[in-house]
C-alpha cells in the first residue's frame, strides 16, 4: 500500500470522525433553523418582476469574482447569482469595476444587486442583506524577509496596505491601536499584494483565501502568510439589495434557498472550493480537535455527574416531605370526619333559619308595598280637594286677592299637582310590582316603533331621528317590557331636547354571550361618578327647572327588568350623551 492511499484513508477517516461529532452537536441547532426558515418569503411588489438585474462585480477578487482569459465575468458568486436569477426567472446585466464605485452604484440605485457584500452594522443601516452564502476568514501577508505579524502589538508603527471603505479598514480603525496615518489605501488586493512585494508598506490585510490564490498567480515569491487569523471578525458574504427593496430581497433570498437545497449549490461550492482545500489535517490540528471534542464531554460527563447526585438528594428530600404530609392529611381526615357530624344538623338549621328569614322578608315586602299603596291611593282625594279649592278660589275671589295671595294659591296648585303625579307614579311602580306577569315573544322593535310614533305625534316641533333596529325579539311580559321601552325613550327625547337634530338609537350588542339592548341618545349626558343614584325612587340627577319628572321612571325600568331576571346599567359622559343597556333571562 503507498503512502499516498495510506493518507488518503487516514484523512477519510479523520473527517468522517468529526463530521459525526458535529452532526451530534450541531443537528438540533441545524432543525431548528430549517423550522424557522422553512416558509419561502411571498414576493408582491411590481418592482421585482422586471426581466433585467443589473449589477456590478469586482476584478481579481478571485475565487469570489474576477475577470476570467475570455473576458467575462467569473468567480464562485457570479455563478451562484446566475442560479439564483436563473431559478426565478430574471436575467442579468453584469459590469465590472472596483469596490467603491460599485458600492456607491448600489446606495445610488444604479444597479439592483451586488453578489458579494459583507454583512456589517455599519453597512446595514445603508443596505439590506440576505442570509449569508459563504464565509470568508481575514489574515495579514507580510514580506518574509520583514517579520511575522503574530499579534496587533506587532502592528504598532507599521504601515498596513488596506482597501479602503473594505471591512478590514473599518476593522483596523476600530481596534485603537492603530491610526489612521498607518493605512495605505488600494483600490484592488492584487495592487495591494504588489506593492507589498515591492517593499512598500509592512503588512497587507485582506481574505485569506483570496490573497493566497492572488499571491500564487502573480508568483510573488517573497511573500507569506502571517500566523494571526483574525478572529474579531469575519466576512459572511450576502447578496445585498438597496435599503428598502425588500420585495427583491426576498425573491433572491427564496432563489437562494432554492438553489442551497438542490445539488446546484454544492456543485458551485466544489468548482471553486474543492480544489483549495488541502488534501488532509495534520496530526498537530488532530489531536487538536480531539482534545477539545474531549474535553467538552468531559466536561458534559462532569454536569450529569453532579446533577444526578444533585437529583438524588431533593428525590430523598421530596421523599420524606411526602411522607409528612401524608401523615398530616390522615390526621386532618380524621378531625374533619370528627367534626363533619357535629356540624351537619347546624347546616340545617342554618338553612331553616334563612328559608324563615326569607318568608319573614318576603311577607313584609309585601305588607310594605300594600301600605305603601293604599297611602298612595288614599292621598290622592285630599290633594285633589286642595287643588279644587285653589282653584275655586282665584277664580270666584280673583278681585279680592292681590297678586301675592294669587302667587300662594298658583303655588299650592303647581306644588299638589306635582304630588299628584308622584302618587300616580308611585301607584303604577306598586303595580307593576303586585301584577302577575305573563312570558310571552315579544318583538322589542315594534313596542319601540310605536313609542318613537307616539312622541313625535305629541306636538313638539323637534326632529329627533329615531334608528331603530328591526326584528329584535325577547321572551316576557309585553306590557311591562313595553313600560320599560316608554320610560327609556322617554328620557331619551327628554335629555336630547337641547339639539334640534337629536338622534335616538335603538340595537343589541353581544356581551359574554348574552344580548345586550341598548337605547342610546346625544343629549346632555350626566356624570359616572353619580350612577349609583340612576334607579333609586326620586334620585335625579338634574334640577325640574332644567327637566321635568318624578325620579321614578327608571326605578319603574329597574323593576321591571329585575323581574324579567336580568340587569340594567348605564354609560355617559356630560354633554355627550348616555346610553342605557337592560339584559333579559334567555
Amino acid at each position: 500500500m503507498t503512502s499516498v492511499t495510506r493518507n488518503s484513508k487516514y484523512n477519510t477517516a479523520i473527517r468522517f470522525f468529526f463530521l459525526a461529532a458535529a452532526c451530534m452537536i450541531l443537528l438540533p441547532l441545524y432543525t431548528y433553523g430549517e423550522a424557522k426558515n422553512g416558509e419561502q418569503p411571498h414576493v408582491s411588489d411590481v418592482s421585482v418582476h422586471k426581466k433585467v438585474l443589473k449589477t456590478i462585480i469586482v476584478d481579481n477578487y478571485s475565487p469570489y469574482t474576477f475577470v476570467n482569459q475570455s473576458g467575462d465575468p467569473d468567480g464562485f458568486s457570479v455563478d451562484l447569482i446566475k442560479a439564483v436569477a436563473e431559478e426565478m426567472g430574471l436575467a442579468l446585466k453584469i459590469h465590472v469595476d472596483t469596490w467603491a464605485p460599485a458600492r456607491n452604484a448600489l446606495k445610488d440605485g444604479n444597479i439592483d444587486v451586488l453578489p458579494m457584500m459583507a454583512y456589517s452594522k455599519e453597512r446595514d443601516e445603508q443596505f439590506d442583506f440576505s442570509v449569508p452564502h459563504t464565509i470568508a476568514y481575514d489574515a495579514f501577508f507580510t514580506r518574509k524577509d520583514a517579520g511575522r505579524i503574530r499579534s496587533l502589538d506587532d502592528l504598532r508603527g507599521k504601515k498596513i496596505i488596506v482597501m479602503k471603505g473594505d471591512q478590514a479598514h473599518d476593522y483596523l480603525l476600530s481596534t485603537g491601536t492603530i491610526g489612521p496615518e498607518q493605512l495605505i489605501f488600494i483600490n484592488s488586493l492584487p495592487d495591494a499584494l504588489r506593492l507589498l512585494s515591492s517593499g512598500k508598506g509592512d503588512a497587507a490585510l485582506m481574505p485569506k483565501l483570496v490573497g493566497l490564490i492572488v499571491v500564487k498567480n502573480l508568483k510573488l515569491s517573497n511573500l507569506e502568510l502571517s500566523p494571526i487569523v483574525i478572529e474579531a471578525y469575519n466576512r459572511p458574504f450576502s447578496f445585498a439589495v438597496t435599503e428598502g427593496n425588500q420585495p427583491l430581497l426576498e425573491r433572491l433570498s427564496q432563489g437562494l434557498s432554492i438553489v442551497k437545497t438542490s445539488d446546484q449549490y454544492s456543485n458551485i461550492y466544489k468548482k471553486w472550493f474543492g480544489a483549495l482545500e488541502p488534501p488532509g489535517l495534520s496530526l498537530k490540528t488532530v489531536l487538536k480537535y480531539i482534545g477539545v471534542i474531549i474535553l467538552v464531554f468531559m466536561v458534559i460527563g462532569t454536569v450529569l455527574l453532579l446533577w444526578s447526585f444533585s437529583l438524588r438528594r431533593q428525590v430523598a428530600f421530596r421523599t420524606r416531605s411526602l411522607e409528612e404530609e401524608i401523615s398530616e392529611r390522615k390526621q386532618a381526615e380524621e378531625a374533619l370526619r370528627e367534626s363533619e357530624g357535629k356540624y351537619r344538623e347546624l347546616s340545617v338549621e342554618l338553612e331553616q333559619r334563612v328559608q324563615k328569614r326569607t318568608d319573614q322578608l318576603e311577607g313584609a315586602n309585601k305588607e310594605l308595598e300594600s301600605f305603601a299603596y293604599s297611602v298612595s291611593h288614599d292621598l290622592r282625594a285630599p290633594l285633589r280637594g286642595i287643588d279644587g279649592f285653589s282653584q275655586v278660589l282665584l277664580e270666584d275671589y280673583e278681585e279680592k286677592l292681590d297678586e301675592e295671595g294669587k302667587d300662594y294659591l298658583g303655588r299650592i296648585r303647581s306644588g299638589t299637582q306635582r304630588m299628584g303625579h308622584l302618587i300616580d307614579d308611585l301607584l303604577r311602580l306598586s303595580r307593576l310590582t303586585r301584577s302577575e306577569m305573563r312570558h310571552e315573544p315579544v318583538n322589542l322593535s315594534t313596542l319601540a316603533e310605536n313609542v318613537s310614533v307616539a312622541l313625535r305625534e305629541s306636538g313638539s316641533e323637534r326632529k329627533v331621528t329615531f334608528d331603530i333596529t328591526p326584528n329584535l325579539k325577547a321572551h316576557g311580559d309585553r306590557y311591562l317590557l313595553g313600560v320599560a321601552i316608554e320610560n327609556l325613550f322617554s328620557n331619551a327625547w327628554k335629555f336630547s331636547s337641547g339639539h334640534d337634530q337629536a338622534r335616538i338609537e335603538f340595537g343589541v350588542e353581544k356581551l359574554e354571550g348574552k344580548n345586550a339592548y341598548f337605547i342610546r341618545d346625544d343629549g346632555v349626558g350626566f356624570d359616572m361618578a353619580y350612577a349609583d343614584k340612576l334607579f333609586g325612587a326620586f334620585q335625579r340627577l338634574h334640577g325640574t327647572t332644567e327637566f321635568p319628572g318624578s325620579g321614578i321612571g327608571l326605578a319603574t325600568v329597574q323593576r321591571i327588568i329585575h323581574r324579567h331576571g336580568g340587569q340594567i346599567w348605564a354609560e355617559s359622559k356630560v354633554g355627550e350623551g348616555a346610553t342605557f343597556y337592560f339584559t333579559l333571562s334567555q
